[in-house]
């Protein structure tokens, strides 16, 4: 199953979500909603329901783009590619 990403990376004060949607059924499956106190680009993860299951944070310096993952209560991983 693929998903959907809709939004608008604004960079203002509650415009700067992303909404990830299953592409066949088009449900609301997590809502990215950026940080705005952060070093670097940090967005928290939402399920639809509102309940938060984790946070994205870009890497600070990196030669490709780089972003730690982490899951609330269950630590994090690493993740780098070209996005």
């Amino acid at each position: 199953d693929f998903v959907r990403v809709r939004g608008a990376m604004l960079h203002l004060p509650g415009k700067d979500k992303m909404r990830m949607a299953s592409s066949s059924s088009g449900e609301k499956l997590v809502t990215m909603d950026r940080v705005l106190v952060a070093a670097t680009p940090s967005y928290d993860l939402y399920r639809s329901d509102g309940t938060k299951i984790g946070w994205i944070e870009k890497k600070l310096i990196s030669f490709m783009d780089t972003f730690d993952v982490y899951m609330e209560g269950k630590g994090g991983f690493g993740v780098t590619g070209l996005f």
